[in-house]
């Protein structure tokens, strides 16, 4: 399937890892460390001693905290041996873990839903936390979110298709028909992309809203007479969809909405 709902559900997000990778390499003080993501969910990670070749994200983690544990100094900036000062801070900063919220605090930042809906965005759909905090000498990593998360969710994703989603109303396909998210060969001139003669060029892209995406960071407008689309395609082509920069980003026009993107079109 091109769609793979399961990758969504597992996957551990690229700024924990590399807050974990670096966590590491300050604990054992060495820097040969590294974290090379094969496919969103698979990763090779490399330690001291140590490699771990297409480990899922999750179990990524799991070896750093454990690495972490072994090494963790008792005592040392935390309060109480229970919570680092870090996280004391974050608390009086209006932060908190996703355990600490109410549905209170979700409305007063415009979030008309439940917060068990919150949660399952934060799990399933890479909601970044706005920082990440030890809350226990034990090397626990906690994720703390505050106002500015809500916001984010609120302005820029698309609440009342991930909420049909998340009611099992409608599945990621049918989201993806609603959406109306195609699969294109392409053909534009490089004056789009910095060119200076017109020179077509051809290009497996994904179209969404009337923008032609070639990757998550560039688009152009579909109405734009030097954008060709050449052959459509409901569904991602099991053959010949070469561009590498756009894997499971259809996921990511399910969750943003269009004007999220509009900074990145090229005119």
């Amino acid at each position: 399937m091109w769609m793979r709902q399961k990758v969504v559900d597992q996957m551990i997000s690229k700024e924990v890892l590399y807050g974990l990778l670096y966590d590491y390499m300050r604990e054992y003080g060495w820097n040969g460390a590294k974290l090379i993501f094969m496919k969103p969910d698979l990763v090779d990670l490399f330690l001291r001693n140590e490699t771990h070749r297409k480990i899922t994200t999750w179990e990524a983690e799991r070896i750093l905290n454990q690495k972490l544990q072994v090494k963790r100094k008792r005592g040392r900036g935390y309060i109480g041996r229970s919570i680092s000062a870090n996280a004391q801070k974050a608390y009086e900063h209006g932060l908190k873990p996703i355990s600490r919220f109410t549905t209170a605090d979700l409305k007063a930042c415009g979030f008309d839903y439940s917060l068990e809906f919150f949660k399952w965005l934060v799990k399933n759909w890479g909601i970044k936390p706005e920082e990440i905090h030890h809350t226990s000498a034990a090397c626990r990593r906690t994720y703390f979110y505050g106002e500015a998360t809500i916001r984010h969710l609120v302005r820029w994703c698309n609440l009342k298709l991930l909420y049909r989603i998340y009611r099992k109303e409608i599945t990621i396909p049918q989201a993806m028909n609603i959406r109306k998210i195609q699969f294109a060969k392409v053909q534009i001139a490089d004056s789009l992309i910095g060119g200076r003669f017109g020179k077509p060029i051809d290009m497996d892209c994904i179209i969404c809203d009337r923008l032609v995406y070639y990757s998550p960071q560039m688009c152009f407008r579909e109405s734009d007479s030097r954008v060709h689309v050449l052959e459509r395609y409901d569904a991602r082509p099991v053959h010949g969809f070469e561009n590498e920069r756009l894997n499971f980003f259809e996921e990511k026009l399910l969750k943003f909405k269009t004007g999220f993107y509009r900074r990145y079109i090229k005119e």
